[in-house]
């Protein structure tokens, strides 16, 4: 069953997500491929119009109907391709700001921290009365983490950090409302359901069984809290909310391997940057 709704959440990814950039390469292709395919008919239909007694009638462009199918579809490719965005540069642009964010406020003290950042913004309909989703933007920041043991040392190992474009769903029907899970639920459910924003962070210690920990208190299944990072000891999500709208345009999340890492200054020189995080996610 874990499986199944792993691939569902790729299929939603897909669909909601990526869907922007395969029509763009589609009608880039239709652009490409379209004069191709008139060349085989221009020159019969040229000959044919030019020579009608009248342009208006239908008997005169219905043996020509290819090329009208041709230049109606690349007339729609060129424009689409010329006015869409493309989420993939927006993206891209979202990422070198967070490797030099990263660069600017992390310490050399947070070196040994492992903290990791990343970007989750909204999908469809955002409201306290409907599942919530969210997909991850853009990979974490640093790509890769050196793992550190217990007293500091570097182990020689390399973890590979989340993949972007992830999905989601971060809030579960419980009787007649819906709940949060994990942090990220928390503070989505809180900035949609109309209370005042606030940064969360969450922090445990070592002894604290992880498992246990996200099923109980961040209302994980024990499928969602084995797919977890477990050596994660602290949390922090920043919700960026368009406050003319009341709408979540997207949370700035980190974690750390260590406890206490998040502390209030920490945050303070955080905050500095989320006017600029909000205008890039604003033009995805």
């Amino acid at each position: 069953m874990g499986k199944i709704v792993n691939y569902y959440e790729h299929f939603l990814t897909y669909t909601y997500w990526y869907n922007r950039e395969i029509w763009k390469k589609i009608a880039s292709f239709v652009i490409f491929i379209m004069p191709i395919l008139l060349g085989k008919f221009a020159s019969e239909a040229y000959k044919a119009i030019t020579t009608a007694s009248t342009l208006k009638s239908w008997d005169t462009w219905k043996p020509h109907w290819p090329v009208l199918v041709i230049l109606i579809f690349w007339f729609i490719g060129y424009l689409y391709t010329r006015y869409s965005k493309n989420s993939a540069s927006i993206s891209h642009e979202l990422y070198n700001f967070i490797t030099w964010f990263c660069e600017d406020i992390y310490t050399r003290k947070d070196k040994k921290k492992d903290i990791r950042c990343t970007i989750w913004v909204p999908l469809g309909e955002q409201s306290q009365n409907a599942p919530i989703r969210l997909v991850q933007v853009v990979s974490y920041f640093p790509l890769t983490s050196t793992l550190f043991d217990d007293t500091d040392k570097r182990t020689g190992n390399i973890r590979k950090n989340g993949r972007p474009f992830r999905t989601y769903k971060v809030s579960r029907r419980h009787n007649t409302e819906y709940s949060p899970i994990g942090i990220l639920g928390r503070t989505a459910l809180r900035a949609v359901s109309g209370e005042e924003p606030i940064v969360i962070k969450e922090q445990f210690s070592k002894s604290t069984n992880f498992i246990d920990h996200m099923m109980n208190y961040w209302n994980f299944t024990e499928f969602q809290a084995e797919r977890l990072t477990p050596d994660r000891k602290s949390y922090l999500c920043l919700p960026m909310v368009d406050n003319k709208n009341r709408e979540l345009l997207g949370i700035l999340y980190f974690d750390s391997r260590k406890t206490r890492t998040f502390d209030n200054k920490f945050v303070r020189r955080v905050e500095r940057y989320l006017p600029r995080f909000a205008s890039i996610i604003t033009s995805l």
